[in-house]
């Protein structure tokens, strides 16, 4: 995924349950609000840095993780199956 000053592309995507994902996310602008990265359910809050980051994280059930800035202007969701 890219993180953009504007948001991220693309803000939807599908993982496995129970396998481990490595969530590669490129940032382009750490100056925004869309840099610092919410993940309520798995209790991620990552600030991004300008170039590559990644967080890793263990789906345990199926459904929609959601995913946002620190403000949740910039939205996105994460489909387990």
């Amino acid at each position: 995924m890219t993180q953009y000053g504007s948001g991220y592309s693309p803000n939807f995507f599908t993982v496995k349950k129970g396998i481990k994902t490595r969530w590669v996310i490129n940032s382009t602008n750490p100056y925004s609000c869309a840099s610092s990265l919410v993940v309520p359910k798995y209790r991620i809050n990552k600030y991004l840095e300008k170039g590559e980051n990644i967080v890793e994280f263990t789906p345990t059930e199926a459904g929609d993780i959601h995913f946002s800035c620190s403000m949740g202007m910039y939205r996105g969701i994460i489909k387990v199956e």
